[in-house]
Protein backbone atom coordinates (compact mmCIF):
# COMPACT_ATOMS: atom_id res chain seq x y z
CA UNK A 1 0.00 0.00 0.00
CA UNK A 2 2.42 2.39 0.64
CA UNK A 3 3.86 2.54 -2.91
CA UNK A 4 0.15 3.46 -3.80
CA UNK A 5 0.87 6.45 -1.88
CA UNK A 6 4.07 7.56 -2.70
CA UNK A 7 2.91 7.19 -6.48
CA UNK A 8 0.16 9.26 -5.78
CA UNK A 9 2.14 11.74 -4.28
CA UNK A 10 4.71 11.76 -6.83
CA UNK A 11 2.26 12.55 -9.76
CA UNK A 12 0.57 14.92 -7.34
CA UNK A 13 3.95 17.05 -7.30
CA UNK A 14 4.69 16.46 -10.97
CA UNK A 15 1.11 18.18 -12.00
CA UNK A 16 2.20 20.86 -9.47
CA UNK A 17 5.39 21.76 -11.18
CA UNK A 18 4.01 21.60 -14.74
CA UNK A 19 2.22 24.05 -16.69
CA UNK A 20 -1.56 22.53 -16.85
CA UNK A 21 -2.24 23.78 -20.84
CA UNK A 22 -0.36 23.32 -23.98
CA UNK A 23 1.08 25.97 -25.72
CA UNK A 24 -0.71 27.45 -29.22
CA UNK A 25 2.12 25.93 -30.98
CA UNK A 26 1.74 22.37 -29.08
CA UNK A 27 -2.60 22.48 -29.83
CA UNK A 28 -1.59 23.50 -33.57
CA UNK A 29 0.72 20.70 -34.07
CA UNK A 30 -2.00 18.24 -32.51
CA UNK A 31 -4.63 19.03 -34.41
CA UNK A 32 -2.96 19.02 -37.62
CA UNK A 33 -1.24 15.38 -36.58
CA UNK A 34 -5.36 14.42 -35.76
CA UNK A 35 -6.39 15.90 -38.73
CA UNK A 36 -4.05 14.48 -41.16
CA UNK A 37 -4.34 10.60 -39.40
CA UNK A 38 -7.97 11.23 -39.83
CA UNK A 39 -8.57 12.53 -43.31
CA UNK A 40 -9.93 9.60 -45.17
CA UNK A 41 -9.28 9.42 -48.84
CA UNK A 42 -11.41 6.56 -49.21
CA UNK A 43 -14.57 8.46 -48.58
CA UNK A 44 -13.99 10.33 -51.48
CA UNK A 45 -13.40 6.91 -53.42
CA UNK A 46 -16.94 5.70 -51.95
CA UNK A 47 -18.81 8.73 -52.94
CA UNK A 48 -17.27 8.30 -56.51
CA UNK A 49 -17.99 4.76 -56.77
CA UNK A 50 -21.34 5.13 -55.61
CA UNK A 51 -22.34 7.89 -58.00
CA UNK A 52 -20.20 5.83 -61.18
CA UNK A 53 -22.67 2.63 -60.52
CA UNK A 54 -26.13 5.26 -60.27
CA UNK A 55 -24.89 6.70 -63.82
CA UNK A 56 -24.31 2.74 -65.02
CA UNK A 57 -27.69 2.02 -63.86
CA UNK A 58 -29.34 4.62 -64.80
CA UNK A 59 -28.06 4.29 -68.22
CA UNK A 60 -28.61 0.40 -68.81
CA UNK A 61 -32.09 0.88 -67.74
CA UNK A 62 -32.68 3.72 -70.13
CA UNK A 63 -31.49 1.44 -72.74
CA UNK A 64 -33.44 -1.43 -71.73
CA UNK A 65 -36.83 0.64 -71.58
CA UNK A 66 -36.04 3.35 -74.30
CA UNK A 67 -38.81 3.52 -76.79
CA UNK A 68 -38.21 0.83 -79.74
CA UNK A 69 -40.54 1.80 -82.70
CA UNK A 70 -42.73 -0.18 -83.61
CA UNK A 71 -43.13 -0.91 -87.64
CA UNK A 72 -44.68 1.84 -89.74
CA UNK A 73 -48.14 1.17 -91.52
CA UNK A 74 -47.10 2.10 -95.33
CA UNK A 75 -48.11 5.09 -96.47
CA UNK A 76 -49.74 5.40 -99.55
CA UNK A 77 -49.00 8.18 -102.07
CA UNK A 78 -50.29 11.15 -100.87
CA UNK A 79 -50.94 13.65 -97.99
CA UNK A 80 -52.98 12.53 -95.33
CA UNK A 81 -53.39 8.97 -96.87
CA UNK A 82 -52.49 5.51 -95.41
CA UNK A 83 -53.14 1.61 -95.90
CA UNK A 84 -55.58 0.36 -93.70
CA UNK A 85 -54.31 -2.79 -92.09
CA UNK A 86 -55.76 -5.91 -93.52
CA UNK A 87 -59.23 -6.21 -92.08
CA UNK A 88 -59.91 -3.24 -90.76
CA UNK A 89 -62.32 -0.74 -92.09
CA UNK A 90 -61.05 2.89 -92.44
CA UNK A 91 -62.97 5.59 -90.61
CA UNK A 92 -64.20 8.59 -92.38
CA UNK A 93 -62.77 11.04 -89.67
CA UNK A 94 -59.45 9.18 -89.45
CA UNK A 95 -57.27 11.85 -91.33
CA UNK A 96 -55.14 13.59 -89.76
CA UNK A 97 -51.44 15.46 -90.26
CA UNK A 98 -50.16 13.06 -87.80
CA UNK A 99 -48.32 10.11 -89.84
CA UNK A 100 -49.19 6.86 -89.02
CA UNK A 101 -45.64 5.62 -87.09
CA UNK A 102 -46.72 4.01 -83.43
CA UNK A 103 -50.55 2.43 -83.72
CA UNK A 104 -51.80 0.82 -81.13
CA UNK A 105 -54.94 -1.70 -81.66
CA UNK A 106 -56.84 -2.02 -78.51
CA UNK A 107 -60.00 -4.40 -78.49
CA UNK A 108 -63.25 -3.40 -76.48
CA UNK A 109 -67.35 -3.70 -77.06
CA UNK A 110 -68.97 -1.65 -78.77
CA UNK A 111 -72.79 -1.44 -79.05
CA UNK A 112 -74.44 -1.01 -83.19
CA UNK A 113 -75.38 2.76 -82.33
CA UNK A 114 -71.78 3.64 -81.60
CA UNK A 115 -70.49 1.92 -84.60
CA UNK A 116 -73.26 4.42 -86.79
CA UNK A 117 -71.50 7.31 -84.49
CA UNK A 118 -68.02 5.96 -86.57
CA UNK A 119 -69.62 6.62 -89.91
CA UNK A 120 -70.15 2.75 -90.07
CA UNK A 121 -73.56 1.07 -91.19
CA UNK A 122 -75.76 -0.07 -88.17
CA UNK A 123 -78.76 -1.67 -87.64
CA UNK A 124 -81.44 0.29 -86.24
CA UNK A 125 -83.58 -2.52 -84.62
CA UNK A 126 -80.41 -4.43 -82.73
CA UNK A 127 -79.27 -1.07 -80.96
CA UNK A 128 -78.66 -2.98 -77.47
CA UNK A 129 -76.48 -5.65 -79.27
CA UNK A 130 -72.55 -5.60 -78.56
CA UNK A 131 -70.26 -6.28 -80.91
CA UNK A 132 -66.12 -7.23 -79.73
CA UNK A 133 -64.20 -4.76 -81.87
CA UNK A 134 -60.49 -3.68 -82.55
CA UNK A 135 -59.49 -0.60 -82.85
CA UNK A 136 -56.46 0.83 -84.65
CA UNK A 137 -55.24 3.92 -82.44
CA UNK A 138 -52.80 6.48 -84.09
CA UNK A 139 -50.52 8.29 -82.26
CA UNK A 140 -52.24 11.12 -81.69
CA UNK A 141 -55.06 9.18 -79.78
CA UNK A 142 -57.44 9.29 -82.69
CA UNK A 143 -58.83 5.84 -83.90
CA UNK A 144 -57.65 5.82 -87.31
CA UNK A 145 -59.60 2.17 -88.60
CA UNK A 146 -62.00 -0.86 -86.72
CA UNK A 147 -62.28 -4.18 -87.56
CA UNK A 148 -65.05 -6.40 -85.97
CA UNK A 149 -64.12 -9.49 -84.36
CA UNK A 150 -66.81 -12.26 -83.79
Amino acid sequence: MMNGLDLDNSLKRLSHSRPREASLATERRVLQAFRVAHKNPRRVWVYCSAAAACLVLAFTWAMQHRARPSAPIPVASGINSYVTPPGFIALPYAQSDVPMEDAVIVRMQLQSSELGAMGLPASPTRSNKRFNAELLIGQDGMARAVRLIE
